[in-house]
């Protein structure tokens, strides 16, 4: 995303809220515009959540939100603008008191990624970050099936390309994990043996196949 686009995308969020009858100064918008940059500026996921930490709760965190809801929404063709947004509204579910808003919440981000699917049935972080949500869930709503079905979607997915990301490792661990949560040891090991053969040097892989 280029500096213009997320000049682009604070600007807007600023008139709407000024046409709201809200007082956004130009201090407020810099640092809005600042902080944005940062979390799209290809954060580790400590550094991601860190800064998250920081905004949870307060006025610019929500002022934050809805402005990775006008990027998704002007960007509607772009799977990847989906998954951020999912990913922000997962960040805001962090620490809320369950209910019917996060009930609510819960349910907007399950259909963000299913709307980056849609727009590309193979993007990995849309479905692997559906799978981690969904496996979150309480076991009587029966999510944790949902999620195994989306990393063995992944599992076949991953398994006809020829080329390996380091990231591909989760799925086979999760997948895995999930069998085991269900009782099914000889799919678990199915699952964690695939990802040893493609990942050889994976210590957590190679343990768990020891077992």
């Amino acid at each position: 995303m280029s500096d213009e686009q997320i000049r682009a995308a604070v600007a807007r969020w600023m008139e709407e809220n000024k046409e709201a009858g809200e007082v956004v100064g130009a201090d407020s918008g810099a640092d809005l515009q600042q902080t944005f940059m940062h979390l799209m500026s290809g954060l580790s996921d400590a550094e991601y959540m860190a800064v998250w930490e920081e905004l949870r709760g307060s006025e610019q965190s929500e002022a934050m939100i809805e402005i990775f809801e006008g990027h998704a929404a002007n960007n509607a063709s772009d799977p990847d603008a989906q998954v951020q947004l999912g990913v922000v509204y997962l960040q805001k579910l962090q620490g809320m008191t369950l209910g019917v808003e996060t009930d609510n919440l819960a349910t907007k981000v399950d259909a963000t990624f299913d709307k980056a699917l849609a727009l590309d049935s193979e993007h990995w972080d849309a479905r692997f970050i559906k799978a981690q949500a969904l496996s979150f869930g309480p076991p009587m709503f029966g999510k944790q099936a949902e999620a195994i079905e989306n990393l063995e979607t992944l599992h076949g997915q991953q398994e006809a390309r020829t080329s390996q990301s380091p990231k591909y490792v989760q799925t086979y661990l999760m997948l895995g994990n999930l069998y085991s949560q269900q009782g099914e040891m000889e799919k678990a090991k199915g699952a964690w043996q695939s990802g040893a053969t493609m990942f050889p040097l994976n210590a957590e892989l190679t343990q768990k196949v020891k077992r």
